[in-house]
């Protein structure tokens, strides 16, 4: 199976959200998800992982793929989101909002 580079494997989960109104995400090799949802111009982009936290350089180099714009709503601000599901497991996560005009 072909390796595909991250900003390219964002940027076709983005266009696939974007035509088809539904969220988008993708398991990558080492735990993350990363999802996008676009609707009626708002965008969020999402990065998760179960277990462990997110490390700092890994949200930057997830934000710079994903060609997030520098205004974009982080959420939370500050820390990571802790998600529990049913099975017990921990999710951190971090999420980026923004105005779909707000990217490069």
């Amino acid at each position: 199976m072909r390796r595909v580079p991250l900003p390219e494997l964002l940027a076709e989960l983005k266009r696939q959200a974007t035509q088809s109104g539904q969220d988008r995400s993708c398991a990558l090799s080492h735990g993350a998800r990363v999802a996008w949802r676009v609707r009626s111009g708002e965008v969020v982009f999402s990065v998760a992982r179960p277990k462990v936290r997110l490390g700092d350089s890994e949200l930057i180099v997830f934000k710079a793929a994903a060609q997030v714009p520098a205004e974009a709503e982080r959420i939370p601000v500050e820390g990571q989101q802790e998600l529990r599901t049913d099975d017990g497991t921990t999710w951190h996560r971090v999420a980026w909002k923004y105005r779909q005009g707000e990217t490069p």
